[in-house]
């Protein structure tokens, strides 16, 4: 049986290099009942098209500043969090409330949203934003926040402007790597689902080597992932107590 793996969990580099080893090792079995090649195929044409749209990507002048201004955007989003995070160790119940409330807002929209594609951060960002303008203006300025959350915003609309500017004046107008991702991911799903259905019905050698080769390469996609996100959440965990000096700045 096949491991199961998250592809939203890869990023586009490593789900092109774990589709283009999965599809080289499925082809290596020569005996391949008629709906395992069918869903084969259809792997196969849709990694083509991910991976023109993975190298078009490369050469697109845009994609340099998008991952610029999506940096800045990410950081104004971090640096907002961590100072309400801040708020929760100053001695003062009011900024302990204000934080709180603030924290809330990242809570229901998504704590990790600076993780997340260009789509889904846009618009997870623009919720954040919007509803600290609407509903917690005062907590804002309990904590000093005004200027962190102009900070956010300015670096959301800067990033929204150059996605825009890239999608009217960009000549090759490549088909998005997150507009193609889906039907890959798809693509691969039905045909891990086969190849783990066939196993379980008549495990034979060549569907065990399948399946060997595959989780091996599971793992070895996974592991460093996996690793990542346990130190990211162990950072999180343990960060040193800011003193009051730092938390009021």
């Amino acid at each position: 049986m096949l491991n199961p793996i998250n592809f939203q969990r890869l990023p586009k580099s490593a789900l092109h290099i774990f589709s283009k080893t999965a599809i080289e090792i499925v082809e290596k079995q020569q005996q391949v009942s008629a709906p395992y090649q069918t869903l084969l195929d259809r792997a196969k044409d849709a990694f083509l098209v991910y991976d023109k749209a993975m190298r078009l990507d490369r050469i697109n002048p845009y994609t340099k500043t998008l991952a610029e201004t999506d940096i800045l955007r990410s950081n104004a989003f971090q640096s907002l969090r961590k100072l309400a995070e801040s708020a929760n160790y100053r001695n003062n119940p009011e900024w302990q409330n204000a934080g709180n409330q603030i924290l809330d807002v990242f809570h229901k929209y998504g704590w990790t949203a600076y993780k997340l594609g260009y789509t889904s951060k846009t618009s997870i960002f623009n919720h954040i934003i919007t509803e600290l303008n609407t509903n917690c203006r005062h907590h804002l300025a309990v904590i000093g926040a005004h200027a962190w959350l102009s900070e956010f915003d300015e670096a959301q609309r800067l990033f929204e402007h150059t996605f825009q500017e890239s999608i009217k004046n960009t000549e090759l107008k490549p088909p998005a790597v997150f507009k193609v991702r889906p039907a890959l991911e798809n693509a691969l799903r039905s045909l891990f689902a086969m190849i783990s259905m066939l196993h379980d019905i008549n495990p034979n050698n060549e569907l065990q080597k399948l399946t060997s080769d595959l989780n091996e390469l599971i793992t070895r996609i996974i592991t460093p992932i996996k690793a990542r996100e346990t130190r990211d959440k162990h950072t999180k965990q343990h960060l040193p107590e800011p003193t009051p000096e730092a938390a009021a700045e």
